[in-house]
């Protein structure tokens, strides 16, 4: 879907008084990863001129993306200009910015001043030097060198020399090697290996951000930056328990009757009741949804027991996962359900992987127990295994990452999150951690936007506050053993009035008749009076409402809602009396 050049050479003229010159892509297309917009324009007067560029994502029956996106950029001065319009300059919340994988057309309209001829268009990334990583973050053992591949492109027709030089905060340990600097013939691409070594002074877990500048010719203008992150392998299991908590459960367990019992009748007997599904024929999905659930109760039947068939029960499982021609990387399934047409539908490739069969909360709660399950079997698998897992959860990763930036912050996203976060932490890759943790819509974003004043989740149907606590719970509890407390962080409030940003959630605010989606407002009408949030405040908040029995009445579209089994989960987290 990927066409870096759009409309190289166009010579139009434009005037003010003229309709929109608009430019239909040749395929709806995917420019996420670019910066912005370049132009090429000829001024034919010398007084400002302003020029209107409008983006027209692909149009869809629910309103999934804006219409359409406008930004300005004003030129002075007679003759022949290079513009470049970064993405923030466009009239849209950054945080929403989902639309711009699937980019459908882009028009042209003078506001003011001229005229001016439109010579070029290229939506890309900015200069004539760019640097990608191949893969940010590595783990390894002591004594491993780890190579980083970066790939240097030279989009110019001229030679460049590019220096490089790791940017030194002051509190790095590991050795590195890296070239001093490449030369790039006009329009070469070329590798540079950048080498961190692990030495004894960074302990399992441990990990190390590093940066690089790259400068071709000098020109600082032009520099970009490559930032890294070098761990040491940390022990698995730990997305649960670590393998000493594992042991003590399984002593309290098998030496306590009452424990043992319970334990046959919610996992044993389950485990042994389990047929592995079959990879599906359908190239929609891989396994029935829930189906995740099975899994989980069986990998710890074994891992308590030890019984070899419940192991080769999950092994059978991700067997089916990664088969070559039903496995999840050969499912096709189509993102959009709604569409304008079929010839709308024709302009593009809308295919993602599915896991399985129900909808994109339940996708996240099977990879959420999917890695789980990876960390406590972790070692039951080949190299060739565990290549072909990860590849599997950065597909997942990448999905999930862009299904944050769609501006919602409901309980797709609050799951979305957390197992892209989850899969992170089991493949131990830092930089897409920080992404779950930091980005765009990320955890923490999510914490200070989605709790209300009170510490109540926003959605407040009875069904959907339970769903938040248990996939808060999955998250907090899994970065804790990761080593990153956030059971009791404390965030900057968002004091924004709109929770949801994505187009359906305020529609009012653009559509034609000015109505909310299915009269719905995502608006927060309260009085606020603290500055912080902690997901603590929203488990004190639910507790204090629940009858003793741990039920929670029925609440808009949900019915009464059992508490009790979150509530244990939570204890065991923050050991509270409430």
């Amino acid at each position: 879907m990927m066409q870096k050049k759009i409309f190289e050479k166009l010579n139009v003229l434009l005037n003010v008084g003229d309709p929109e010159y608009r430019l239909t892509l040749q395929q709806v297309t995917d420019v996420s990863d670019e910066e912005g917009v370049s132009l090429e324009v000829e001024l034919q007067e010398d007084e400002p001129a302003e020029l209107e560029v409008t983006l027209y994502p692909l149009q869809i029956a629910r309103p999934e993306f804006f219409p359409y996106i406008k930004g300005s950029a004003v030129i002075s001065g007679r003759g022949v200009h290079k513009v470049d319009m970064p993405f923030g300059q466009f009239e849209f919340r950054q945080m929403v910015r989902a639309f711009l994988r699937y980019l459908d057309a882009v028009s042209f309209r003078m506001i003011s001043g001229g005229p001016l001829m439109l010579k070029s268009i290229r939506i890309d990334k900015f200069g004539e030097f760019e640097v990608d990583v191949v893969r940010s973050s590595l783990t390894g053992s002591t004594g491993d060198d780890l190579s980083y591949s970066i790939m240097l492109h030279n989009k110019s027709f001229r030679e460049k020399v590019v220096n490089i030089r790791q940017n030194i905060y002051g509190r790095e340990c590991l050795p590195t090697v890296y070239p001093r600097y490449v030369l790039l013939s006009g329009k070469e691409t070329k590798e540079c290996i950048i080498k961190v070594k692990l030495t004894e002074d960074i302990p399992a877990g441990g990990v190390e951000k590093s940066s690089f500048l790259f400068i071709p010719d000098g020109d600082g203008t032009q520099m970009r930056e490559a930032v890294i992150y070098s761990s040491k392998m940390r022990e698995h299991p730990y997305l649960v328990l670590n393998e000493e908590e594992w042991e003590n459960r399984k002593r309290a367990i098998l030496g306590n009757e009452s424990l043992h019992r319970i334990f046959v009748h919610e996992y044993e007997q389950e485990a042994e009741a389990w047929k592995v599904p079959d990879a599906a024929e359908s190239a929609d999905f891989v396994y029935p949804s829930y189906s995740q659930n099975n899994l989980f109760k069986t990998v710890v039947a074994w891992k308590i027991t030890g019984n070899e068939e419940y192991l080769k029960k999950a092994l059978l499982f991700f067997k089916g996962f990664l088969e070559c021609k039903r496995g999840y990387l050969q499912t096709a399934a189509s993102y959009f359900t709604f569409i304008e047409s079929r010839e709308e539908y024709a302009r593009g490739d809308f295919k993602v992987h599915r896991a399985q069969s129900g909808g994109w909360v339940q996708e996240a709660e099977f990879f959420n127990k999917f890695a789980v399950c990876y960390d406590l079997l972790y070692g039951c698998f080949t190299t060739q295994q565990h290549q072909q897992i990860e590849e599997c959860l950065t597909r997942y990763m990448k999905f999930a990452d862009w299904r944050l930036t769609d501006g919602d912050g409901n309980n797709f996203q609050v799951a979305e999150c957390g197992a892209g976060l989850l899969c992170a932490m089991v493949m131990q890759d830092h930089a897409w951690i920080h992404r779950f943790l930091y980005g765009y819509n990320a955890y923490l974003d999510l914490l200070a936007s989605v709790f209300l004043d009170d510490g109540m989740y926003f959605e407040e149907a009875s069904g959907y506050c339970r769903l938040a606590g248990e996939l808060c719970f999955d998250i907090v509890n899994a970065a804790e053993h990761f080593g990153i407390s956030l059971k009791d962080v404390k965030v900057p409030a968002s004091f924004d009035r709109n929770i949801l940003h994505s187009p359906w959630a305020v529609r009012e605010t653009w559509a034609e008749d000015g109505k909310p989606f299915l009269g719905m407002s995502f608006m927060r009408f309260e009085k606020l009076t603290s500055a912080a949030r902690c997901l603590k405040d929203y488990f004190d908040c639910m507790a204090r409402i629940l009858t003793k029995q741990g039920i929670m009445l029925s609440v808009n579209d949900s019915n009464e809602q059992d508490f009790t089994k979150l509530y244990q989960r939570i204890y065991y987290l923050y050991q509270e009396p409430l």
